[in-house]
This record gives structure tokens, C-alpha cells and sequence, in this order.
């Protein structure tokens, strides 16, 4: 209990065709070391997946502002400021609450694009013409067909997995949202607009991933390149063969991976205290013995694809990069 009040909260924020059920892997994962984390549902959205199926009229309407204004409540209403991650829509989210000087720190995976984003990549077209093309759904609902979400969300699992996970976590989603972000370059001040200049924002972490169907890597990067004009930080990490969507599953093996690490700390502890601590560093620096974790982030840089410049601010930014391992199942 000492730990979790010295760490900042986590909220996270799922994206469109979701419900915050699709969290619960990483709930679970960051409470049991310690953190508080919540998952807000977007307004409008009460009960569980099966319900939000069938009472889908009142969601008819729901635009990105009111959502935007719910997770500011959300956010006001805590006692200290969070780091706020989403994905998706919810990484889109996550950077409009940024842009109001909220938040602690942001990780944005593989966000929706904001205004002034004018890459168009066809299987990102592929996925929201199921909401544009009818504009019947413009201010309604927008339904998703399994064929569809395994398109969009999880096409690297197996017909199997696709399946489990369309039952578990697929809602029918609001039209107005795609509405506005499809529509937002044609427009002055629409909700997406974000001020990639403001020098007071926190940290930001944006996480590309290459096999994303619904937001490619390259609108990511084009994101992130956009903030570089920006004082504030901001960094940007991309990884190979997966979806963050895949995440949920990397989890076990992420908890087998971390007993390994804390066998391996705790060995380091008794180094320590019984006075071999600078042998194991001499060790360590001579080539022997294990790499640091920040050795080991610069040996996989290449993989990785991160900008030189940002392994200090990432060294620094623990918590979103230890997000980004767990997630991208580094």
C-alpha cells in the first residue's frame, strides 16, 4: 500500500468498438505490482458487453468532445494526476486530454488520427468505411461483423482467438465519432484538433505497430513527427509482428519473464548487502556478468526503431516504457 501512494494512478482508455473490459489483462497486471489503476467506460455506456449490445440507442449521437469532457471528470475527481493511456481512439483521447494540461503523462498506442494528418492508408480506409459509406450510421450506430473486427482489431490471432475475443470484448459503436475525425481536415476547429506546439504538456509516448490494420505505423510516425516542433517530450517506439490489440495474450508470458527478473534482482539485493556490489557493476562493465536494462535498450534500438536522442528521456519515463515492454510483449 506504502509503494502504490508513491506511484501516479493509471487510467486507461479504450478505443472505438470496445468496452473497457478489452483492459482487464492489464488491470490485473499493474495492480498486482502495486498501482491504481481504473478503466472508465466512455459516457453512455453502462452494464456489461452483452447489455451495451442490445441498448445501443443511447449512444446514437455521442461525439469526441463529450467523451473528451467525461475522462476530464474522470481525471479532476482523483486526488493525483495519472498517467493516462489509450489506445486506438483512447490513444487519440489521451492526446486531447494532454493538449488540456491534464495528466501526468500520456502513452498513446497506435492513436486515431487528429487533425492535420492526412495519411490514408487503404486497410485504415477499410476499417472506418463500415461507418462512412452509409450515412445512415453518420449520427448512429455502427455495427462490426466478426469478418470485420478480425480485420481490424486482431488479425494476427487465430480464427479461434478472433472469435473469443470478438464475444468478449466487441460493442457496437457511435458513428458521430467517425464522423468527425474522417471529417476533420475540411474543418476550422473540429474535436480532433490538437496544438502540437504547446510547450506545457507531459510527456507523451506514442507506440507504433506495424501490423495494426486500423492505424498503421506509418500514421503513428507521421503523429509523432508532428510534436517536433514541441519543447515538451515526446517519444515514439515501434514494434514488429504484433497489434497492441495482442497484447492480452503476451501477459503470462510477461509475468514468467518478470519472476525471472525479480529471482534476478533479489540475487543482485544480497550482492549488495553483503558487499560484492561493486564487483558485480565491475563485472557488468567489463562484459561480464548481465547488461543493465539500459544496455539492453540500446542494443535493441535498431529493432525497435527509436531515436537515439530519446534513450535518456525513455531511461527516464519508466513507467510508459515498462507500459510499452509489457504491451508490445518486447
Amino acid at each position: 500500500m506504502e509503494r502504490a501512494a508513491t506511484r501516479s494512478p493509471l487510467m486507461l482508455i479504450h478505443g472505438a468498438w470496445l468496452s473497457s473490459r478489452s483492459w482487464d489483462p492489464f488491470a490485473e497486471y499493474f495492480r498486482e505490482r502495486g498501482y491504481d489503476v481504473s478503466a472508465p467506460e466512455w459516457p453512455r455506456k453502462q452494464g456489461d458487453v452483452e447489455e451495451l449490445r442490445e441498448a445501443t440507442e443511447a449512444i446514437e449521437g455521442l461525439g469526441l468532445t463529450e467523451i473528451v469532457d467525461h475522462y476530464e471528470a474522470q481525471i479532476r475527481a482523483l486526488d493525483r494526476e495519472p498517467i493516462v493511456i489509450g489506445h486506438s481512439f483512447g490513444g487519440l483521447i489521451v492526446e486531447l486530454l494532454l493538449d488540456r494540461g491534464l495528466a501526468r503523462g500520456g502513452v498513446a498506442m497506435s492513436p486515431a488520427p487528429p487533425k492535420g494528418i492526412l495519411v490514408l492508408p487503404f486497410s485504415t480506409l477499410k476499417v472506418v468505411s463500415t461507418a462512412l459509406a452509409h450515412k445512415s450510421r453518420w449520427h448512429g450506430v455502427v455495427p462490426l461483423t466478426l469478418e470485420e473486427f478480425t480485420y481490424g482489431f486482431v488479425n494476427t490471432f487465430t480464427p479461434e482467438e478472433a472469435k473469443a475475443a470478438y464475444e468478449k470484448y466487441y460493442v457496437p459503436e457511435t458513428g458521430q465519432i467517425f464522423l468527425e475525425a474522417g471529417f476533420a481536415n475540411f474543418h476550422l476547429h473540429p474535436p480532433t484538433e490538437l496544438h502540437f506546439t504547446y510547450e506545457d504538456r507531459a510527456p507523451l509516448l506514442i507506440i507504433g505497430a506495424d501490423q495494426d490494420h486500423t492505424v498503421p505505423a506509418s500514421v503513428s510516425k507521421k503523429q509523432f513527427k508532428k510534436y517536433e516542433k514541441s519543447p515538451a517530450q515526446t517519444d515514439y517506439l515501434e514494434f514488429a509482428g504484433r497489434p497492441p490489440d495482442d497484447g492480452g495474450r503476451e501477459m503470462g508470458r510477461n509475468r514468467r519473464g518478470d519472476r525471472r527478473l525479480d529471482r534476478r534482482r533479489a540475487r543482485e539485493d544480497r550482492c549488495r548487502r553483503g558487499g560484492h556490489g561493486v564487483g558485480l557493476a565491475a563485472q557488468q562493465g567489463a562484459g561480464g556478468g548481465r547488461p543493465s536494462r539500459l544496455d539492453v535498450l540500446r542494443r535493441r534500438l535498431p529493432r525497435a526503431r527509436v531515436p537515439p536522442d530519446t534513450i535518456s528521456s525513455l531511461a527516464r519515463f519508466r513507467s510508459t516504457h515498462h507500459l510499452a515492454q509489457r504491451t508490445c510483449g518486447w
